[in-house]
């Protein structure tokens, strides 16, 4: 119990030094959210989108929304166009 107790503590140390070194922990990602991005802007819908790249709708959509907010804070004070 007690190296149980070590262990985790030092689990927990190493993945707070990895995050400050701009690791991601954890599961890595179905497919880049700037990918969905790309085909949207090239016309595709978001079914399509998600049997072309195999994902599920609800992850496409996750995808989209992700890139939408980052666009809307990069452009700070800048209106942004309703094709987002």
């Amino acid at each position: 119990e007690f190296r149980q107790k070590l262990q985790g503590e030092r689990i927990k140390a190493g993945q707070k030094i990895a995050r400050e070194n701009g690791v991601r922990i954890g599961r890595a990602r179905a497919v880049e959210a700037s990918e969905v991005w790309k085909l949207h802007r090239a016309g595709m819908g978001m079914t399509a989108i998600a049997r072309h790249l195999k994902i599920s709708r609800t992850t496409a959509y996750r995808c989209f929304r992700e890139v939408k907010a980052a666009a809307g804070k990069v452009l700070v004070g800048v209106a942004v166009s309703a094709r987002l």
